[in-house]
């Protein structure tokens, strides 16, 4: 079974395409991405994110060729491993690696909204239809439209709020304040500054929406320098 997951502005999983392959092969990874295709079409900022399975990186640079293809996380710690012990298995991998491949978040657009480069959603997909794997193929694909159906929901009944910031956003800044004293803020205007923490340091431009670690720009939440910047402007009104 092949699936489709991402992740909705609430940070929870959400969704996207199911079907079952006959194999492992390019033309089904194909087949399955021009249905993905047809059903979501090319959105503005767009990421595909995979763990390098068998012929998926083909079939995504086949049907998706402009698309940012993210893999997963750890690769240059990894490869370094595996130089150490056997440098031919290095250059085999080394001559797989494809210029549409992005292994570290310093690389990625800020088009598209999102940091995660692992796999974790498609794994908690995995774990969240576990259950029905052993089912007959059409019952097994009518109990995951069931499970889709009844958590969308659930999810319409209790996910309210009054104001325009999600949840999980609230949670998050509510999270960083508690560590914000231990950056240093030096202000160059009402709107730029540098943030100081350990030794580093980052340029912030609050009306740009933007920071020099770039997690503001990656993410679309303000990071923690610029939460940083932010309370200090707060607290000196």
């Amino acid at each position: 079974m092949a699936a489709t997951s991402a992740i909705d502005g609430c940070n929870r999983l959400s969704h996207v395409a199911y079907g079952i392959l006959e194999l492992e092969n390019i033309e089904s990874w194909t087949w399955f991405l021009n249905g993905l295709y047809k059903a979501i079409g090319l959105p503005n900022g767009l990421v595909l994110a995979s763990d390098r399975q068998k012929c998926l990186e083909e079939a995504i640079c086949s049907v998706y060729p402009s698309v940012e293809h993210r893999t997963f996380r750890g690769y240059n710690t990894t490869i370094k491993d595996i130089k150490s012990i056997n440098i031919k298995a290095y250059k085999w991998i080394e001559d797989l690696g494809k210029k549409t491949e992005i292994w570290s978040r310093s690389q990625f657009s800020t088009v598209c909204k999102c940091d995660y480069i692992t796999n974790n959603i498609s794994e908690s997909f995995n774990a969240w239809v576990a259950e029905a794997r052993e089912r007959p193929v059409l019952d097994l694909l009518d109990t995951i439209r069931q499970k889709i159906m009844v958590t969308m929901d659930k999810r319409r009944m209790t996910t309210k709020w009054k104001d325009d910031i999600v949840p999980s956003v609230k949670k998050y800044v509510r999270n960083l304040s508690r560590e914000l004293t231990a950056y240093e803020v030096q202000r160059c205007s009402d709107s730029k500054a540098e943030i100081s923490y350990k030794g580093q340091r980052c340029e912030v431009l609050l009306t740009n929406g933007i920071c020099s670690c770039k997690k503001w720009q990656v993410s679309g939440i303000p990071c923690v320098h610029a939460m940083a910047f932010i309370f200090s402007i707060r607290g000196s009104k």
